[in-house]
Formats: C-alpha cells, structure tokens, sequence
C-alpha cells in the first residue's frame, strides 16, 4: 500500500459498486452518510486504525454514491416514466449494429417518447424484413411495445436483464416495423473515420477471412468475421488480437518510441517522443471508434507515458490503480464490464508474476558477462553474447505471456467457460508478430500495392490460427462458479506470496 496507496481507494470503490446491486437507498443519504464518515475520520487520530477504517468505509459509500447518481431513473424526463401499452418512439442508434438471424439489434439513445422529449438507452428489436438497414447514427421512429428483459430461471443460466443493466439498459422494445426519419445523419469523427478505413480495407480485394481479420485487428470491427475464423482465435487462445485493447494500443506506442530513438533519453528528448506518442495513441484511439475498450487502455498507456516523460516516481501498480479510478468515477457500471475486468486483470498479472517467474531462471551476471568479453573481438563477442541475449527474449516473452494467462485466468473461465490449452503456442508465434501485421495494415492503407504482402502476412496467421485450434484438446470446457474463481484468484495470490519470498529469501542469502 506505501507503493501505493490509490490501491487502497480503488478497491473499496469497487466493493461499494457491486455492494449497490443490493443495497438500493437514494443519492442523498448515500452522500449524506459518506460525509458523515469523512468527518468522523476527521476527528479521529489521523493514521490510526479507526481512521483508515473510516476512510475505507467513506470510499465503499462513495462507489454506492456513484451508482446511485448514476442510475437513469433519477431523471425526470427518463422514458420509463412514459411507458404505456404502445409508445410512439423516436430514437438514435447510438452503436454499431447487430444482426441475428432474425433481427436487428440496436442500442439506442431515446429522444421522444409518444409527445414528451426523453432520455435514455433502450434495446431495440427490429426485424430483418424491415424495408431498410440501420446503421449507427441513424434516426428511426417506430411504435413499440416496451417491456422489462427477461429474467433468468436459474442461476445457471444467463442474466440478461442483469447484463443490460449494467450498461444502462432497463428496458427492451420491438417494433415490427422502423422508418428512417429524414433528418441528415449525426456522424461523429471517430464513426467517419471508421468508415473510411473499413470502405478502403475492403478495396484491397483480400479473401474474406483475410478482409475480416484486417478490419478486427486495425478497427476491432467483427461485423464481416467468419463465424469459423472467431472460433479458431478463441480456441487457439489469441481472441484479444481481434479486439482493440491495450494490446494494438500498446503496439502503437511502442513503435512511436522505436521510430524516435534517435532523440535520445534526455529531457528534451523524451518530452518531445512523449508529445509524439501521445498524439499517435489517442489518434489511433479516436481512428479505431473510441470504443471503451480502447479509450480505457489509451487512458491508462497515457499515465505511463506522461510518467517516463516527466520522470516521476512511481510504481506501475499506482498508475493502474489511477486509470481505474478515473475511469469509475466517470462510468462506475465499468466495474460491471467484462472487458474492463480482464484489460485490468492481465495488466495486474503481468505487474506481479513477469519478475518473479524471470528471476526464476538463473542468468549469468550481467557485470561479470562485460567484464570476460571486454578483451575480445566483436565477433566472439556476438558468439558468446548473442545466444544469452535470444534466450533472455524468448523467456521474457514466456514469462509475459504466462503472467497475463495467470492474471486473467479465473475470469475467463468464468465467463467463457473453456481454457485454451495451447496458448502458449499461439502467444509466442503469433502475438509477436500484432505489431508486423498491425504496421502492415496501415501501410497498406497508404500503399494499397502492398495488398499482396498484406493479404500473405495474413493468409499465413489464418493458417497458422487454424492449426493450433485443430489441436486435440486444444480449448477445455470448464464451468465454474463465481466462488470457485474466487477461490482461483486466491490460489494465484498464493502462488505469486511464494515466488516473492522466494525471490525475496535468494537476495537476502546473496547479500549475506
């Protein structure tokens, strides 16, 4: 906690979120209860244990605070307020589309409900007869009939209510029949800019499985995926490539940086490759839509750069620890997202097992290495040095790799319920290269003769994914509940407590 302390606020912040599924009081005396604890803590001996006890308990309040101002139905004008047997709607698709094999699924941002001016999102039915296709941005008015979601019957079963709830959905509609009204679409940037980048992907003339892994790993957009090839990425263990994330993001940075070596590590260097990197993140951010997912992780890639630009003190875990709580305090229902918990699981992970499980290996001194090969040639030197210097990488990308699957690991059974046998396979052939095909892509994007290197690049990871994924016993179906993965988490915790009194008793019997 002395590295830090903002862990000690983020954690029961997200305690009083979840404890708000619950505990359901007003705003006012969620506010009025959280001040009431401040002031107590006030009173008491600062750094004592009532007063970290008050203080923990004012920050559970605060995050039972947020999701009570958070909550839809305290506005007056909300279009729950409204609801009748049959309600003339006039709303706003507000994300991309989703197709089933009989209707539409729009999530939209409610403007008119019957003759009252409203807000709100609403989940929308539409059937695939409907006499055009909705895109985002569109306008429709419909006459619907608006209900509360399903519930489920077991807890075995899917909580779909519970599931649009916690992205600010209480209620779902279907309309028969949807016109568009005639007003000019409301484009923002971001939705143009994908657009355009999806129009020119497409003018490649690429295969289709080639087109739609292209357009998921630049934009995240899985519209034009095969079914067959989202499968095999799954199975082989690799389905973050197919989604925007810290990863592509973190790819992005890295390359800025590679490419402003030259400047050096100066002041003026790093601030001037600082200002570079962070202009290329959050325009890759706002080129790629600025989905949640990617404006999380250029939130958090963000601390980090500003961090090495300024060169301020600081450990990894603090800087985590503040991207979430920026991020919750902005939208507490993330805590809800299973994007937002694995992003920030996998970090954490890398943050506490990446040293331990290096220093595992026992590497040669690296001042004793220098200090032999001073006196011999540039050849002996890339003899002797070269094999250590691949085996350091390979292992750190082992060690990287095993670290985030440890990290993520109870909440992807949890949720998808298989674990992918080969992942290690597939994240040390693979994964390495997001960045050659991430480059790829945008180079061709400004050199479409380039296509037939782009089209090869990806017809060899297509291949490659499908043969890890055709494995025997390459995804095992797992089902666990939420105890169990509790229960995971805590094995994990245990084992990363060993690997650091073991790191921890080697350096105490070394310095002795």
């Amino acid at each position: 906690m002395k590295r830090a302390p903002l862990i000690a606020i983020v954690v029961p912040l997200i305690a009083g979120i979840l404890l708000s599924e619950w505990v359901h009081l007003a705003a006012w005396q969620l506010f009025a209860a959280t001040a009431i604890m401040l002031l107590i803590a006030m009173l008491l001996k600062r750094f004592s244990k009532a007063f970290y006890v008050m203080i923990t308990a004012s920050w559970l309040m605060a995050g039972m605070t947020l999701c009570a101002l958070h909550n839809p139905e305290r506005h007056a004008d909300y279009y729950g307020h409204h609801i009748s047997t049959r309600n003339r709607l006039c709303v706003r698709v507000a994300e991309p589309v989703k197709q089933t094999k009989k209707v539409y699924k729009l999530e939209v941002e409610v403007e008119q409900i019957d003759a009252h001016p409203a807000r709100g999102r609403l989940m929308l039915f539409v059937p695939l007869s409907n006499d055009y296709t909705p895109r985002q941005g569109d306008r429709l008015t419909a006459t619907a009939r608006i209900q509360e979601p399903f519930t489920r019957d077991s807890i075995h079963d899917f909580d779909y209510r519970g599931y649009l709830r916690h992205k600010d959905i209480l209620y779902t509609a279907y309309a028969p029949t949807a016109q568009q009204l005639p007003i000019p679409q409301q484009k923002s940037l971001p939705q143009t800019m994908r657009e355009r980048l999806i129009a020119l992907i497409q003018q490649l003339k690429l295969t289709p499985s080639q087109q739609g892994i292209a357009e998921s790993i630049l934009l995240g957009w899985k519209n034009d995926l095969e079914p067959q090839t989202q499968a095999q990425f799954r199975d082989a263990g690799i389905a973050h490539l197919l989604c925007v994330s810290g990863l592509h993001v973190g790819i992005v940075a890295g390359i800025l940086g590679w490419l402003l070596g030259w400047c050096g590590n100066g002041p003026i260097g790093l601030k001037i490759r600082g200002a570079v990197q962070l202009i290329g993140i959050w325009a890759f951010v706002l080129t790629t839509g600025a989905a949640p997912a990617t404006t999380r992780a250029g939130v958090m890639f963000t601390l980090f750069v500003v961090r090495r630009t300024m060169l301020l003190q600081g450990s990894s875990l603090n800087l985590l620890a503040a991207s979430a709580l920026m991020m919750l305090c902005a939208n507490p229902l993330l805590a809800y997202d299973v994007g937002f918990q694995l992003s920030y699981a996998a970090l954490l992970g890398i943050i506490a097992f990446h040293q331990p499980l290096y220093q595992l290996v026992p590497w040669p001194d690296r001042a004793l290495l220098d200090k032999e090969t001073d006196e011999m040639t540039l050849l002996q030197r890339a003899k002797r040095l070269l094999p250590l210097r691949l085996a350091q990488k390979l292992m750190g990308l082992l060690c990287l790799t095993t670290a985030a699957t440890l990290g993520t690991l109870p909440l992807t059974l949890l949720y998808f319920h298989q674990f992918p046998t080969y992942f290690l396979i597939a994240n040390m052939t693979i994964v390495p290269c997001a960045g050659l095909l991430l480059t790829a892509i945008m180079a061709t994007l400004l050199i479409p003769q380039l296509a037939p290197v782009l089209g090869w690049l990806l017809g060899i990871t297509d291949r490659l994914t499908a043969w890890i994924a055709q494995l025997p016993y390459a995804a095992i179906e797992v089902h666990i509940t939420t105890p169990q993965a509790l229960l995971i988490a805590a094995m994990a915790a245990v084992l990363w407590w060993m690997l650091k009194g073991r790191g921890l008793r080697e350096s105490s019997l070394l310095d002795s």
